[in-house]
């Protein structure tokens, strides 16, 4: 009976105890949350800031330059990209030979792809005969971090070009995103009776501009007319200028292909345009005996796409109005439209069957890949590239690609400012 008392009289206790620490617990959690409730109640008592445009994206959705903007003086980085333009400064240039008809101009348009950027360098400073090239970076960007890579490029002769319409310099106004413009997916009924600025102007989908996918359009095409018309080191350059975007990446021998296809278009007069390639995933690039094989191509290519002034002047300039008011806003296929509807007998491009190029962007504009790593792309691109025979002696032909495609506009570009800022570049009038 005393050992029953004795082990009842020590559950009691243990019981007791277990009690009072249940209590105590359980007042902590409610003391939580109560302070909890307390300040969510004082959070929601203030007051919402008043919108400020008619578009309902946060702001840390906006693109990293237009973030930066807010910080920065735009006006000084307005002036440093106009210096820039007026001074025209080859760095490199004392120790490299002057620029002539057998170099190769290289335009490299930039963002903000900062370690892109520098993997297109690597296989740039990799390529044999680089030495001979002028390279020009065409930025829509001005960030130090970016112009120290450029100009730290020791092989080769160096140029900055900055895009003076560019989201970062006009951030809250046309070309950007001005706050009166109506958002994208609104009604044409609905924005007319709201008034917003470009209520009239839809593209072909009903839908309105979008200033970081125009922005591109835009710069591609100041880029070309710039280096042809205002240029100084290009100015009487008629050799080959070949078309690079910050996420490609090339081969060692692309300069030596190039030249190759550049001698065989200008003996036969078959070609206008040339190729590096054709964007493809990895897997599909066949390296056995295609390696010196190139094909003609009715549509050009969007990878490494080279032409010279006199293509340039006779046959894109003067289709200035189809180009800029074709409802599309990629460069490309506004290209196609300009080659299909000017001329007859269609322009044709040259295009290697190995590609010389690939784009090694796989999370860009138009794609969110979920391997965005660009080490593992580079890494597979080297173990393709030592499958492929470089440096052939010869060109062999392959199967020709002349079918006309049927063009569809992807729209984006209805917007009646965005037709005219084109033309006017074109027509060297720089006042929006």
């Amino acid at each position: 009976m005393a050992n029953f008392r004795s082990s009842s009289f020590e559950l009691t206790r243990h019981y007791s105890l277990y009690s009072w620490i249940k209590v105590i617990i359980l007042s902590l959690a409610l003391t939580s949350l109560f302070l909890h409730v307390i300040c969510s109640s004082i959070q929601w008592e203030q007051p919402e800031k008043p919108a400020q445009n008619w578009q309902e994206s946060e702001l840390s959705e906006k693109p990293a330059e237009e973030l930066q903007s807010r910080e920065l003086d735009v006006d000084g980085i307005q002036m440093k990209m106009q210096q820039a333009n007026d001074a025209q400064v080859i760095f490199n240039e004392e120790s490299f030979e002057s620029l002539h008809n057998e170099s190769l101009v290289i335009v490299v348009q930039v963002h903000n792809r900062l370690e892109y950027l520098g993997r297109l360098i690597e296989s740039l400073s990799k390529a044999k005969h680089i030495e001979d090239t002028l390279l020009v970076f065409s930025h829509d960007v001005f960030n130090e971090e970016i112009n120290e890579l450029v100009r730290r490029i020791p092989f080769c002769k160096v140029m900055q070009i900055f895009f003076p319409y560019s989201l970062q310099t006009h951030r809250d106004r046309f070309p950007g995103t001005d706050p009166r413009d109506c958002p994208r997916d609104l009604k044409k009924s609905a924005a007319q009776q709201l008034g917003c600025l470009n209520a009239n102007h839809p593209d072909k989908y009903g839908h309105y501009r979008e200033a970081k996918y125009t922005q591109i359009k835009h710069h591609w095409w100041w880029k070309l007319n710039h280096l042809f018309l205002h240029v100084r080191a290009t100015s009487s350059f008629a050799g080959l200028v070949v078309l690079l975007e910050e996420d490609h990446y090339v081969m060692e021998d692309f300069v030596h292909m190039l030249r190759l296809m550049d001698g065989h278009c200008r003996s036969t007069a078959q070609c206008h345009f040339l190729g590096l390639g054709t964007v493809k995933p990895l897997a599909q690039v066949k390296v056995d005996q295609t390696s010196n094989q190139v094909e003609m191509h009715a549509v050009p290519t969007n990878l490494g796409l080279a032409l010279n002034r006199t293509t340039f002047l006779d046959k894109i300039l003067p289709c200035v109005e189809a180009f800029c008011t074709y409802d599309d806003y990629n460069w490309d296929w506004s290209l196609y439209h300009v080659l299909k509807v000017c001329h007859t007998p269609p322009v044709l491009t040259m295009v290697s069957s190995a590609p010389r190029a690939f784009h090694i962007g796989a999370c860009g504009t138009h794609s969110k890949d979920i391997d965005c790593n660009v080490t593992n792309t580079v890494a597979l691109l080297r173990s393709v590239a030592e499958s492929l025979e470089m440096f052939p002696s010869s060109l062999r032909f392959g199967r020709h690609r002349l079918e006309k495609v049927n063009l569809i506009e992807y729209g984006g570009w209805g917007d009646k400012r965005d037709q005219d800022l084109c033309v006017n570049m074109a027509k060297g009038r720089t006042h929006l």
